[in-house]
């Protein structure tokens, strides 16, 4: 978690100050097999950024999501991983990072979820609050996607029945 003030909390027991982000950008890169980056904004996310590709893939990973860093080391070569904080405002995190970045191909979210819904830290998305309390961010998530591309959603059981088929 990459706080307001700079701090990166590594587990309830420890931290490090954006100091010392080389280091754990180190580790990272060495335990996954991919370059990490960490952003010090408002919204509090890090991204791990892979080497340049024809098509642009960005990742977003709820933090919650169980072994994030073993799904985020088996994405394709090329794909950018924005790791949302758990518990966190998934939505705004997703949107701060979208309002800055343009032309991607595909927008792929990974999080929890369950019948109808899907969970982005603190946000739960189901039919309803995204035709009103998200309407107006996630609408403009499409300002960042190229033409013909997408957004997919992968979690377990949103989709279980025709309430989550039809979210």
């Amino acid at each position: 978690l990459l706080t307001k003030d700079g701090t990166l909390s590594i587990s309830g027991d420890a931290s490090l100050t954006s100091s010392d982000s080389a280091t754990l950008e180190t580790a990272i890169a060495n335990a996954t097999g991919h370059e990490v980056s960490f952003i010090n904004g408002a919204t509090g996310y890090l991204t791990s950024s892979y080497a340049s590709s024809e098509n642009v893939n960005v990742y977003f990973i709820d933090s919650a999501v169980e072994d994030a860093s073993t799904i985020a080391a088996s994405l394709p070569d090329g794909a950018t991983v924005v790791y949302l904080t758990a518990g966190g405002d998934g939505v705004a995190e997703i949107s701060s990072y979208l309002a800055s970045h343009h032309n991607i191909d595909s927008v792929n979210i990974i999080a929890h979820g369950d019948d109808g819904s899907l969970s982005l830290g603190k946000d739960l998305l189901n039919s309803s609050s995204l035709t009103s309390t998200y309407a107006s961010q996630v609408a403009a998530w499409g300002n960042s996607i190229s033409s013909g591309g997408c957004i997919q959603l992968f979690s377990c059981d949103t989709a279980n029945d025709a309430k989550g088929v039809s979210f």
